[in-house]
């Protein structure tokens, strides 16, 4: 009996999630997360500047309105 509660209890500190298990990852990890981040943000930007625009707009709603 006491042993099954000792496993259950250990079982559960095992599934629970804290913010400080998470911050220590992220601190951990500092200069991963940085420069991932800083890739897909530079690509992104990139992108942005060197891709054509595909939207033109073809309609003039107010050409037929005489000024």
């Amino acid at each position: 009996m006491i042993e099954r509660d000792l496993d259950a209890s250990a079982a559960e500190g095992k599934q629970s999630f804290h913010l400080r298990g998470l911050l220590e990852i992220g601190f951990r990890q500092c200069r991963v997360i940085i420069n991932s981040f800083l890739g897909i943000f530079s690509i992104a930007v990139l992108l942005a500047f060197l891709l054509p625009k595909k939207y033109q707009n073809a309609s003039h709603p107010f050409s037929g309105v005489p000024k």
